[in-house]
């Protein structure tokens, strides 16, 4: 009976330990995300990474004999709050593009001492959770070739947003491009679902494209709105169709015809 309740001790003062020693770690920088470049041949790799909370890191690596490398220092977000840092990594070769948008550490609770390492290489992409020389990386995926627009007097990406509230709301929708383009519409709901659709093309590499839209509604003297990322390019691409639906739930997306999910509440201006 005494071995067995100190059993239930040890564990209790290890749990305990393990999370005031989490508290103390993550008051500082306590996580690493490690970008480099192995390309045999001076290739030059891009890094463009993201967290889930709008913090973004950039880099251009120089493929070098010690393999140049790009560091990204961060603390988990505190629970209940998930923490994410999503990487596109590119380069250019003989007028393409190749590119993967990798998702570079994931935690649903707060964690210290992580670290992730992702290795750029001419057959695809390497991983390893370590720097011990003894955890060698591993292939893990292959390169993505990025399908370009030729015919750019023709626009060939679209963003839709769509009105599917019940009750006859009106949706009020601003758009802006990184590259000073708006676009604006007034969406009454009806019951096939009224929708503002605007054409555009990416702008060329190096330089990425970005619609950001603003979507708000009245409702019982208030305002709701959300703010989003309608579309990110880091390269040119067509082809491209992004759908945002306002609902009187929250926004709904989808890149295709297919059914949408439901992604972000209303936020209470």
């Amino acid at each position: 009976m005494f071995i067995h309740n100190m059993k239930h001790l040890i564990v209790f003062v290890f749990i305990s330990a393990m999370c005031f020693g989490l508290n103390e770690a993550c008051n500082k920088i306590c996580n690493r995300i490690v970008i480099r470049n192995w390309f045999d041949h001076g290739q030059v790799l891009l890094v463009k990474c993201k967290s889930n909370w709008g913090r973004s890191e950039t880099s251009r690596l120089v493929a070098s004999d010690d393999g140049t490398s790009f560091v990204v220092d961060f603390t988990d977000y505190p629970w209940p709050f998930h923490t994410r840092w999503d990487c596109n990594i590119s380069y250019r070769h003989d007028n393409h593009t190749y590119y993967y948008d990798l998702e570079a550490y994931h935690s649903n609770y707060p964690r210290h001492d992580q670290i992730r390492v992702w290795i750029g290489k001419d057959d695809g992409i390497w991983f390893t959770r370590s720097y011990e020389p003894s955890s060698s990386p591993v292939w893990v995926l292959p390169w993505k070739l990025a399908a370009m627009c030729f015919g750019l007097n023709e626009a060939c990406n679209r963003i839709v947003i769509r009105n599917w509230f019940d009750h006859g709301q009106v949706l009020l929708v601003k758009c802006k491009s990184n590259w000073g383009r708006s676009e604006t519409s007034r969406l009454v709901a009806s019951a096939d679902g009224t929708l503002f659709v605007f054409f555009f093309n990416d702008h060329p590499w190096p330089f990425h494209t970005r619609w950001d839209c603003n979507i708000s509604y009245r409702d019982d003297n208030h305002t709701y709105y959300y703010d989003l990322e309608a579309y990110h390019s880091n390269f040119q691409r067509c082809n491209q169709l992004r759908v945002w639906i306002g609902r009187d739930d929250g926004i709904w997306f989808t890149r295709s015809d297919d059914m949408p999910v439901w992604v972000l509440p209303w936020k209470l201006a």
